[in-house]
C-alpha cells in the first residue's frame, strides 16, 4: 500500500502519513484506532517506508554515531516542533562525514569551507553541528 492510499484511507493528508512513517508525528489515538481496523502499526508504516533514515526509529550497532544521534534526537524531541527536529535531522545526516565523538574544529572548518552553498546554508550545518556536539559534550560530564 503507498503512503497516498493509506492517508485516503485513513483520512488525513500523505504528508502526515510520511511525517509518522519518519517518527517526526506520533499518531492521535484515532488514527491508532484506524491503522488497527486497518490491521497496520505505527511500526508497520515506519518499516515499510520507501525511503531509508537511519535517524529514525530503531538504531544500527555497525555505526555508534547513529546511535549518538538518536541520542540526540530523542533528546531534543520534548519542547522542540516537528519542523526543528526535522532541521536537526536533516543536517546532521548530512555532516555524518564530519562529526563523532573525536571531531576536531579543523575538520568542522574543513567541512563547511567544502560545502556548495551560501553563507546562510553553512551557517545552518554549523548550528546542528555545534548543538550536536554540545550535546556529545554534555553526555561525557
Amino acid at each position: 500500500m503507498t503512503k497516498a492510499e493509506l492517508a485516503r484511507k485513513l483520512g488525513v493528508s500523505r504528508a502526515y502519513v510520511t511525517m509518522l512513517s519518519n517518527g517526526i508525528r506520533k499518531p492521535s489515538h484515532n488514527i491508532v484506532n484506524k491503522l488497527n481496523e486497518l490491521g497496520l502499526t505505527v511500526n508497520k508504516i515506519e518499516s515499510e517506508s520507501r525511503t531509508f533514515n537511519p535517524l529514525v526509529v530503531g538504531s544500527n550497532p555497525t555505526r555508534p554515531i547513529f546511535n549518538l544521534l538518536i541520542n540526540f534526537l530523542n533528546s531534543r524531541r520534548q519542547g522542540l516542533s516537528p519542523h526543528t527536529l526535522k532541521f536537526y535531522q536533516t543536517y546532521l545526516y548530512q555532516s555524518l562525514k564530519v562529526i563523532g565523538t573525536s571531531t576536531s574544529f579543523q575538520d568542522i572548518k574543513k567541512f563547511l569551507d567544502d560545502l556548495q552553498c551560501s553563507n546562510g546554508g553553512k551557517h545552518a550545518y554549523f548550528r546542528a553541528i555545534r548543538a550536536f556536539c554540545n550535546h556529545l559534550f554534555r553526555q561525557g560530564d
